[in-house]
């Protein structure tokens, strides 16, 4: 079974609905990486990867607006 853009975005929602700290998404990125990197559907890896990226110093860190920016314009760009 693929694990879809859907089924991130949803995952995604609940998440944020914690409120948001950016080492909590970057290690809940993380165990969805464990959980389901051999079912992403093509294109999900790299928004994932920049999440957890998160965590790794400060040139990846994002605030909660550019977080959902940044999901927003991945997860629902029109290919082409």
């Amino acid at each position: 079974m693929s694990y879809t853009k859907m089924d991130f975005e949803a995952s995604f929602k609940q998440e944020m609905a914690k409120g948001y700290d950016m080492i909590r998404v970057a290690r809940w990125a993380h165990r969805e990486y464990l959980e389901h990197g051999p079912e992403f559907e093509p294109g999900l890896l790299p928004v994932i990867m920049q999440l957890i990226a998160m965590e790794e110093g400060p040139e990846f860190e994002m605030t909660e607006n550019e977080v959902r920016a940044f999901i927003n314009e991945k997860l629902h760009a029109n290919p082409g």
